[in-house]
């Protein structure tokens, strides 16, 4: 553990492993929406729901609309392999997140154990 704080106390270190983070952030949520876009138009239903996804649209008035398309593909009215597509995103996203808050989550401690105290 003090290796680990020790590690955090160098600069350098501490601006590589924000950077890398920064990275944790993004590439895996272009990577991710590349491949679901790209598995989703190869199928009838992924096309179908890409076209009602079109038909809901960005705005926050049809949260409830985007859920249902949501539910819907997870109950596989769009077909078995939309839904597995869609289910292999749902899973990727969670283990990305849980990944995300552990690697900010012991910059965020080390940080604090770093720090020197007043007074």
């Amino acid at each position: 553990m003090t290796t680990i704080l020790a590690l955090f106390r160098n600069e350098t270190f501490h601006l590589c492993y924000s950077i890398a983070g920064a990275a944790l952030l993004l590439f895996p949520m272009l990577g991710l929406s590349r491949w679901y876009h790209a598995s989703m138009r190869r199928t009838a239903g992924g096309r179908a729901a890409g076209e009602k996804q079109k038909a809901i649209g960005p705005y926050a008035r049809e949260l409830g609309a985007g859920l249902r398309l949501g539910r819907d593909l997870t109950r596989g009215r769009y077909g078995g392999e939309a839904r597995s597509i869609y289910k292999r995103a749902l899973l990727f996203t969670a283990i990305w997140i849980a990944v995300v808050a552990v690697w900010w989550g012991l910059l965020i401690w080390a940080d604090e154990m770093n720090k020197v105290p007043a007074g």
